[in-house]
């Protein structure tokens, strides 16, 4: 199975051949959207070196993403429609957050209502103690809707730890103290599921430094290919994308993703591209095998709505399922996802790496195996890979670059890209195969 390559000149689908992609024939239920009006950009103190937006969305890691400026891509994450670009002389990535879904209730709504104990009836409570005590009936008529909160444990514990033998006037001075230790500009939530999608806790400055002390070769491409990150996506969104991928080219992938993208509630269209809220596991099993291969999925299509059935039976449900295999290790989570239909061990490891925090994943493909028998394994040269050698490979890549090997294999493999190929050929100074006769054994 071949990892699709990210070029501007990918195959035409014949029309002859495969009947076109169209909208989905089943309807699509209506949500609130909050829209935030003309855009607002905003910094996200991420730096050239930590992302650079070519290299990490055009790459095969997503599909839902589209380039709409010079150098500006847009997609949806969550309930969220935003963008990110990095403009000429601006080391620095800015964000700016074009819609978001307010259906069923916002997080802001949902966390007051839980404060408030919401769910708790006074009328009921207070009916069964007027039955109970007389003058609690009494009071109740003139003191109602005295409710018990349900605060952060940390929050009152410490505030109660203020109020010892103290008066009310003093603990809150105490209160307001500790208070303006926290921070002064809370993350919005749009700016939180965008810095956890990134994977904006893992360091690239300190992984390149690494992974170029362990490899010369690798340090040469880093200084022309900074900023090539690794995705942290949405379990079910990436595997339905994969999924979409096999034996497949860009074009078609982008289509049929494209085609699944619209069954979600839509948010927005930003320079003619229609952005949609990636549908839920709900949405896509009332989805039927004919409806995909209608649209052009071919064979596919028994693998997709296998999968979500699949998916449904799982006990707590499927994305409960997926999230958990971001607690096992490498082995068994590419073992649990081999067992959906249509799930190999290629596309697992793409999931395992893009979605799963399994940040030593290592899809092999010919790409892959081209890369690994010219600088890690020389003596498979001309040989077939087979699934036999998919672990060698999978092993050398570990063995050289520790636990994130996955992100060096990412930054690898993006270097054989055609155009990033053009990029490292402009330099003065190519880059040429080492000579592998000291490399360990």
């Amino acid at each position: 199975m071949k990892r699709p390559r990210a070029t501007s000149s990918s195959p035409a689908i014949s029309a002859t051949t495969k009947p076109p992609l169209s909208p989905p024939v089943t309807p699509i239920l209506k949500q609130k959207l909050h829209r935030t009006g003309a855009p607002k950009w905003f910094p996200l103190k991420l730096t050239h070196t930590e992302l650079t937006l070519p290299l990490t969305f055009p790459t095969g890691q997503t599909f839902r993403w589209k380039q709409t400026g010079a150098i500006q891509y847009s997609g949806t994450i969550g309930p969220h429609l935003v963008s990110l670009r990095q403009r000429p002389g601006d080391d620095t990535v800015s964000y700016c957050v074009h819609c978001s879904s307010t259906s069923p209730k916002s997080g802001a709504e949902l966390a007051l209502l839980d404060f408030l104990n919401a769910e708790i009836s006074l009328a009921e409570l207070w009916s069964d103690f007027s039955k109970k005590d007389p003058r609690f009936g009494e009071l109740a008529k003139h003191l109602r809707g005295a409710r018990v909160l349900r605060q952060d444990p940390l929050e009152c514990l410490i505030q109660f730890l203020c109020s010892s033998n103290n008066n009310i006037a003093r603990i809150t001075k105490m209160v307001d103290f500790v208070s303006s230790l926290g921070s002064t500009s809370p993350k919005s939530g749009a700016e939180l599921a965008l810095l956890d999608f990134l994977n904006a806790e893992i360091s690239l400055a300190e992984l390149w430094s690494d992974f170029s002390k362990k490899d010369p070769r690798f340090g040469e491409l880093a200084k022309h290919l900074r900023g090539a990150r690794v995705l942290r996506q949405d379990p079910l969104e990436c595997l339905i994308q994969f999924l979409c991928s096999s034996n497949n080219n860009i074009s078609r992938i982008t289509k049929m993703v494209d085609f699944v993208s619209s069954l979600g509630l839509h948010l927005g269209d930003i320079e003619g591209f229609a952005f949609h809220q990636f549908p839920s596991l709900d949405r896509l099993s009332r989805v039927s095998e004919a409806e995909l291969r209608k649209a052009g999925f071919g064979y596919r299509a028994k693998y997709i709505t296998g999968t979500v059935n699949a998916l449904q039976s799982k006990p707590g449900g499927g994305n409960e399922w997926l999230l958990s295999l971001r607690k096992l290790d490498l082995q068994e989570a590419v073992a649990e996802l081999c067992t959906l239909p249509g799930v190999g061990p290629k596309v697992a490891a793409c999931i395992a790496l893009f979605s799963l925090d399994q940040h030593s994943a290592i899809p092999v493909d010919t790409h892959v195996w081209k890369i690994a028998t010219n600088y890690l394994l020389p003596d498979l040269a001309g040989a077939k890979l087979t699934a036999k050698l998919h672990g060698r490979v999978a092993e050398a890549f570990v063995s050289k670059y520790g636990e994130y090997a996955g992100w060096a294999q990412t930054l690898l493999f993006i270097a054989e890209l055609p155009a990033q190929k053009t990029l490292l050929q402009s330099f003065s100074q190519p880059i040429n195969k080492p000579d592998t006769s000291a490399e360990d054994k």
